[in-house]
């Protein structure tokens, strides 16, 4: 006996146009601790933490989604097997190229070094 599943498989890309009445505290607390200081040019961080399938991702790209003005690059840490590929991937949205030895990994993600990285570490791209 042969069985299909006719549903597909749940996509955890999905984002619905509206999250449940129930999140608008979260909503606001997020845009005053992240999306605020941003908008006045301050650098802030966010630690967002709890058990899965709560709403959490959602939430977040929901409120992406509600600010075009800023730029955001979101990163699913689960499709990573490293800190270092999680790390390309981020300076990968910033234009830059990891230098391939870790005694340099950190130095480029600090706010003065956020510049061209020399063409010799980047095997003469020169990416900034």
């Amino acid at each position: 006996m042969i069985v299909l599943n006719p549903e597909p498989p749940l996509d955890f890309s999905f984002l619905p146009e509206t999250l449940p009445p129930h999140r608008e505290r979260e909503i606001e607390r997020i845009e005053s601790i992240f999306i605020s200081p941003v908008m006045d040019g301050l650098q802030t961080s966010l630690l967002i933490h709890g058990i899965s399938g709560t709403g959490k991702t959602a939430t977040v790209r929901y409120v992406m989604r509600r600010h075009p003005e800023i730029s955001f690059h979101y990163i699913n840490s689960l499709a990573h097997t490293s800190v270092r590929s999680v790390l390309n991937e981020f300076a990968s949205g910033l234009g830059l190229v990891l230098p391939p030895g870790p005694h340099q990994l950190f130095g480029h993600f600090q706010e003065d070094s956020l510049q061209d990285i020399p063409a010799e570490e980047t095997g003469g791209s020169g990416h900034r």
